[in-house]
């Protein structure tokens, strides 16, 4: 399920990139994991927890579900709203390729992405971790 999201996602986001990859590397992939762990991690901050557990100023609020669909640019404040709480190790480097890919590339990749964090989330096997962490 993730593998094959990954990979439909980074063939959008090679699409669209200027830059000439590194021998032995994969950085759409790379891109494209790093979204999903960020979109995956989010979705499972939503439904866990607890808005009263967060710190001033954030207490009472809760984490939105992510919504890539109104556009990167409100993908990357949702992550940085995250980001000013805490999680700077899944979703600053999530935020940072997202600032740095073209808006059309963002969104084919993050509509394939979106789905699959959600699928993954409702499987319940992934219940307090990130993916990457889990790697």
């Amino acid at each position: 399920m993730a593998s094959v999201a990954i990979d439909k996602a980074a063939n959008f986001l090679e699409r669209h990139n200027k830059e000439p990859a590194e021998k032995d590397s994969d950085p759409a992939a790379t891109k494209a994991l790093v979204w999903l762990n960020a979109l995956l991690f989010q979705v499972l901050l939503h439904q866990s927890l607890n808005p009263d557990s967060l710190p001033f100023p954030h207490t009472g609020k809760r984490i939105p579900l992510p919504n890539p669909d109104k556009g990167k640019d409100h993908l990357s404040t949702q992550w940085q709203e995250i980001l000013d709480i805490n999680w700077w190790p899944i979703f600053h480097v999530a935020r940072e390729s997202l600032n740095a890919t073209a808006p059309l590339a963002a969104k084919r990749a993050l509509d394939v992405l979106k789905v699959t964090a959600n699928e993954i989330a409702e499987t319940g096997v992934i219940r307090r971790h990130d993916v990457t962490g889990r790697i």
